[in-house]
């Protein structure tokens, strides 16, 4: 498995583990019956999308709020492509998350900083 397929694996693993709703996002194309190509996804978007429960507001007036966040994994060398330098200006220019990670430390630490803590959350 690849550094970056190893780190998918351990990110989703995790996100499960803490009930944080994700799903793996893939881009591509693929021929069809007419000879056509279908495509899916958008160039440079990221690897994952997930939803957790954050605490958002200054303080000391602090709400809760379900973000976007959208997560692009790197092996450890990696590099953002232009095209993925432009999807999370757009991302964040619509007021979600972006976070670029080349270690689960880095999710843990965005998650333990950001996110609404109780048992109470589904």
């Amino acid at each position: 498995m690849t550094p970056e397929g190893s780190l998918l694996k351990l990110v989703r693993d995790y996100l499960s583990a803490e009930r944080v709703w994700h799903v793996r996002l893939t881009q591509g194309a693929a021929k069809t019956s007419t000879g056509s190509y279908l495509k899916t996804g958008n160039a440079g978007m990221s690897d994952i999308l997930a939803t957790p429960w954050i605490l958002a507001g200054l303080k000391p007036c602090r709400y809760l709020q379900l973000c976007i966040l959208w997560i692009e994994l790197k092996a450890p060398n990696g590099r953002q492509s232009e095209a993925q330098k432009r999807f999370q200006a757009e991302a964040e220019e619509a007021g979600h998350y972006y976070l670029l990670i080349n270690s689960l430390d880095t999710l843990i630490a965005w998650l333990k900083e950001h996110r609404f803590k109780s048992n109470m959350h589904t």
